[in-house]
């Protein structure tokens, strides 16, 4: 997808024994087909990101394609993979108590910046105009992003 671009319940990622299937959901691919990478060609890089931990999986030898997952999904298809990962392990299962705990430290970090940006951009680039209320520019962007938190961590606990 390129920097930026998220496929979250679009790409359907299968793990077989002798690899992982790769593809995405008919609606947003008609005629996009699955392809295959067997284990052996598949390298896999950890990143850490200011609040996000990723793993990059590369595709070939020498690379021909890659993918960005989130840390969470690449510890649920090691864990699938029956010691077939080409990463060494172990890969536990994240407790649910810090789940929570980086669910909300990033619910803020969003907030935050979303309500600096609705507070000040309009009264820097409209200082004439109105501006939203600080109960509305800080308001929403938490109300919209706690939503989407609470779906975030009930997502990343169910196994």
């Amino acid at each position: 997808m390129g920097s930026g671009g998220h496929m979250r319940g679009l790409l359907n990622l299968t793990v077989c024994r002798s690899g992982l299937r790769i593809g995405i959901t008919r609606l947003f691919g008609i005629f996009c087909r699955d392809f295959f990478v067997p284990w052996e060609e598949i390298e896999v890089r950890r990143k850490d990101w200011f609040f996000f931990k990723a793993a990059e999986l590369s595709f070939g030898s020498p690379s021909v394609g890659t993918l960005t997952v989130s840390a969470d999904v690449a510890d649920r298809l090691a864990r699938s993979s029956s010691g077939r990962w080409p990463e060494k392990g172990p890969f536990p299962r994240e407790p649910n108590h810090q789940v929570l705990a980086n669910v909300i430290i990033l619910w803020a970090a969003i907030t935050l910046v979303a309500g600096v940006f609705f507070l000040f951009v309009p009264r820097i680039f409209a200082p004439n105009l109105p501006s939203p209320p600080v109960a509305v520019a800080v308001g929403f962007p938490a109300l919209v992003f706690g939503i989407v938190s609470v779906f975030s961590y009930f997502h990343r606990t169910r196994h």
